[in-house]
C-alpha cells in the first residue's frame, strides 16, 4: 500500500526525469518557441496541425484557421458553463483522511489518475474519489462526496517510469447515495493537435490537497515530443493525475510531474510541468486489447457512442439516472418484442445446484429456506414432485400463480471467482467461448438471450412483455457473476445458467443498475478480498397487495440474506439481511407508464426475522447468527472487514 512518504519520494524522482528532458529539448522547444513569437501559433504549427487543431474547435467558435490564426482572448460566454462543467468530473484521491492526488471521470464510473498516485489494484481498493471538495460561489464549502473504487471491477496501470496513468472503476453511488453519473465525465479523444506550441492550457486540481482550483491565467504549452508535453500553468504537489486542458475542454494530458526552471518570470522562476498526453495513452490501451481483457472492456467505456461528446452531468432524478431524458415506459425498449428460447431438458441433467454445506457442516450448514405448506401448494413441481429447479452453484423455488421466484439460493466461492463479459457467453454453445472478433461482436449482441426452464411449466414463468414494454429490466435475482467459479468447463455454464426466466424479476432499471447493483458490487468484492465463501440468497417480496402491471404482480421489494464465516470456514456463522423498496418507481409505472418521480430508492439493511416475517419463508439456522446492524451481534471474524466495507460504502445501511 503506497504512502504519503512514497508519493513524495515519487514525485521528487519524476520532477528530476521531467527536468532533465526540460534541458534536453532546450534548443529545440526555443526555436519553436520563437517562430510562435513571429508568426503566430498556427503558421508555426504548419498547415497539417493547424486544419487538425481547427478539427478541434466547436461550430461557435469557428472552424476556420481565420478565426484562429492569431492571439485572441476573447471567447463564447458559454466558455464559463462548460469549464464549470468539466470541473464536476475532477475529483482528489483521499486515502483515510490524507490527499494522495487527484483524478478525473473519462467514462461512466471510470477513473484516470496516474500510477504513482495509484500504483496496484491493493492501493486503489483502499483509496475513495472525493467529490465536490471545493468553494460554491458564495465561497461557502460545498458537502464533498467520496466514492469507493472498484479494482476488482476495472484496474489497469502503466507504470510510472513509462506512461504513468492507471484506470480504475468507481462505485455508482457515493456513501450518501449520490449517484456518480451525476459529475459527467472528461471524453478522451485519440486524435492529434488538441493544442499547439504556444496555446493556453488549462489544469484543474487539487493542489496540495486543497480545495479544487483552477490554472486559467498566463499558461501556455511551450513544447510536444514523444508521449509527453510541457506547459507552464502553475501547479503544487496534490496536482497528480489532474487533467490538463486546451481552451475547448478537452483533455490534452494527464498531469504528472512539475519542475522551477531557471529562467524567471513575474520575479519567480517559471514552473515547467509535464503531462503524458491523451493520445498515447490511448494507443497503449489499444495495443493492450489482444491481451487483457479489461484494456477491451475500458476502450468500449471510453469510446461508446454514448460517451464521447457527452461528457456532461446528468440530471439525476430516479427516472434519469443513465443521463437520457426520461421517456414514457412504453418507449423504454426495442419495438422488436423479445424472444424467450428454450432448451432441450437434457441440457440441465447434471446441474448439482445449491450446496448447503458449501460453509461447512454441522453449524455452518445453511439449507436452501424452508417453504410452508402453503407455499409448497402454489410452487411449481418438476416431473418427479421436487421442487428445488438446480442450475451451476445455485437453486431456485417457483411461485406459480406469481411466476416469480420464491428465492434464489447461491454458493460464492471468491477464492476462484473469474469476471466472464456478457460478450464471453455464447448462448447456443454455451460452454464455448467467442473465437472470433466478429463473433465476439454478435455474441456481445446475444450476451442477453433469456431461456424458459423446461423443466417446469411455461405457464410457471415470466414473460417477455412485463420487460419489452416498461421500464423493467430482465433483474437477475443471483448475480450473473456471483456462480462464476470453479474449473474452467463450469465457469461459462454458471454464467450462461443466470440468464434462466426463472432467475428474472421486473427490476427497474433505476434499482437494478444502480443501487442494487452497488450492493451487489460491495457484496461479491468483499467475497473476492477476503478469498472467502459466501452463501447469497435473494428473493423477491411476493405481497399480494402488489400491483398488476401486464398480467405480472410486480414485487415492490427485494431482499438478500448474505452468510458467511471467517476466512478459514472454522465459523462462527454470520448472516446479514438486505432489503430494497422500488415502490414509488412500481406505482408510477402502473399509473400512467410516463415515467417516475424525481425519488431516489436506497436500499439498507434489515434483520432477517423480518425478511422471514414477509416472505412467510423458514431461514432457519441464519436467525441466530444475524449481524444486521439492528441485532445485537457483530461479526468478530475476519469477514468483519468486508462487511464493515459494505457498510463504509453505504453509511445509510447503517
Amino acid at each position: 500500500m503506497t504512502n504519503v512518504d512514497e508519493i513524495v519520494q515519487k514525485q521528487e524522482f519524476l520532477k528530476q526525469q521531467a527536468e532533465q528532458a526540460y534541458a534536453a529539448r532546450t534548443e529545440q522547444r526555443e526555436r519553436k518557441l520563437n517562430e510562435v513569437e513571429e508568426v503566430g501559433v498556427m503558421a508555426a504549427a504548419g498547415l497539417s496541425s493547424a486544419v487538425r487543431r481547427a478539427a478541434h474547435m466547436t461550430v461557435a467558435e469557428g472552424r476556420t484557421l481565420e478565426a484562429i490564426s492569431g492571439q485572441n482572448d476573447s471567447d463564447q460566454i458559454n466558455f464559463l458553463d462548460r469549464g464549470f462543467r468539466a470541473a464536476k468530473a475532477v475529483c482528489r484521491i483521499m486515502v483515510g483522511r490524507e490527499p494522495f492526488g487527484s483524478g478525473f471521470l473519462v467514462a461512466p464510473g471510470l477513473l484516470l489518475t496516474n500510477n504513482h498516485v495509484l500504483p496496484d489494484a491493493e492501493s486503489a481498493d483502499e483509496a475513495r474519489a472525493e467529490f465536490d471538495y471545493q468553494l460554491d460561489v458564495d465561497d461557502n464549502p460545498l458537502t464533498p462526496r467520496r466514492f469507493a473504487l472498484q479494482p476488482s471491477t476495472l484496474f489497469i496501470t502503466s507504470a510510472m517510469t513509462e506512461l504513468d496513468y492507471t484506470l480504475v472503476a468507481v462505485s455508482p453511488l457515493a456513501a450518501d447515495g449520490t449517484p456518480v453519473q451525476g459529475y459527467g465525465w472528461l471524453p478522451l479523444d485519440g486524435r492529434r493537435d488538441k493544442v499547439l506550441e504556444g496555446e493556453p492550457v488549462v489544469i484543474i486540481q487539487h493542489p496540495e490537497g486543497r480545495e479544487k482550483r483552477i490554472c486559467l491565467f498566463d499558461s501556455i504549452l511551450v513544447d510536444r515530443f514523444d508521449n509527453r508535453i510541457h506547459y507552464t500553468t502553475d501547479t503544487e504537489p496534490g496536482s497528480s493525475g489532474s487533467p490538463a486542458l486546451n481552451r475547448q475542454w478537452q483533455v490534452i494530458a494527464l498531469h504528472h510531474a512539475s519542475t522551477r526552471t531557471d529562467k524567471l518570470h513575474r520575479g519567480a522562476s517559471m514552473v515547467v510541468n509535464e503531462g503524458m498526453r491523451i493520445s498515447s495513452i490511448l494507443a497503449d490501451l489499444t495495443s493492450r486489447q489482444s491481451t487483457d481483457a479489461m484494456a477491451v472492456h475500458a476502450l468500449q467505456l471510453i469510446s461508446a457512442p454514448s460517451t464521447v461528446g457527452m461528457g456532461r452531468p446528468a440530471p439525476v432524478t430516479a427516472g434519469n439516472v443513465g443521463g437520457n431524458p426520461a421517456t414514457p415506459a412504453v418507449a423504454a425498449r426495442e419495438a422488436t418484442p423479445t424472444k424467450i428460447r428454450l432448451r432441450p431438458i437434457e441440457f440441465y441433467a447434471d446441474r448439482q445446484g445449491y450446496n448447503p454445506e458449501f460453509l461447512g457442516r454441522g453449524s455452518l450448514r445453511v439449507p436452501l429456506p424452508g417453504l410452508s405448506p402453503t407455499l409448497l401448494e402454489d410452487t411449481a413441481q418438476l416431473a418427479d414432485g421436487s421442487v428445488e429447479l438446480k442450475y451451476t452453484h445455485y437453486s431456485i423455488a417457483m411461485c406459480s400463480s406469481r411466476k416469480l421466484a420464491w428465492y434464489s439460493a447461491c454458493n460464492i466461492n471468491g477464492a476462484t471467482l473469474v469476471s466472464l463479459d456478457r460478450k464471453d457467453r455464447n448462448p447456443d454453445r454455451p460452454q464455448e467461448s467467442a473465437v472470433s472478433e466478429a463473433e465476439a461482436l454478435a455474441l456481445e449482441a446475444a450476451g442477453d438471450a433469456w431461456f424458459f426452464d423446461p423443466r417446469i411449466a411455461q405457464t410457471d414463468q415470466a414473460t417477455a412483455p412485463i420487460f419489452d414494454k416498461t421500464p423493467f429490466d430482465f433483474g437477475h435475482l443471483t448475480r450473473r457473476l456471483d456462480p462464476v467459479w470453479g474449473e474452467p468447463r463450469e465457469l461459462r455454464l454458471a454464467n450462461d445458467d443466470t440468464f434462466l426466466m426463472t432467475n428474472c424479476s421486473p427490476q427497474h432499471k433505476q434499482l437494478n443498475q444502480v443501487v442494487w447493483a452497488a450492493l451487489e458490487n460491495a457484496i461479491l468484492d468483499s467475497a473476492k478480498r477476503a478469498r472467502t465463501r459466501m452463501t447469497v440468497i435473494t428473493g423477491p417480496v411476493l405481497d399480494p397487495r402488489d400491483p398488476v402491471i401486464l398480467d405480472i404482480a410486480v414485487p415492490v421489494a427485494q431482499w438478500k440474506v448474505v452468510a458467511f464465516t471467517d476466512r478459514n470456514g472454522a465459523g462462527p456463522l454470520r448472516a446479514i439481511g438486505f432489503l430494497r423498496w422500488q415502490t414509488r418507481l412500481v406505482d408510477d409505472v402502473q399509473k400512467s407508464f410516463e415515467g417516475v418521480k424525481d425519488d431516489l430508492i436506497r436500499a439498507k439493511p434489515v434483520a432477517i426475522r423480518e425478511i422471514a416475517r414477509m416472505t412467510s419463508l423458514d431461514f432457519g439456522p441464519l436467525l441466530r447468527p444475524d449481524v444486521s446492524p439492528r441485532s445485537r451481534a457483530r461479526p468478530e471474524s475476519l469477514t468483519e472487514s468486508s462487511v464493515a466495507e459494505i457498510f463504509n460504502e453505504f453509511p445509510e445501511l447503517a
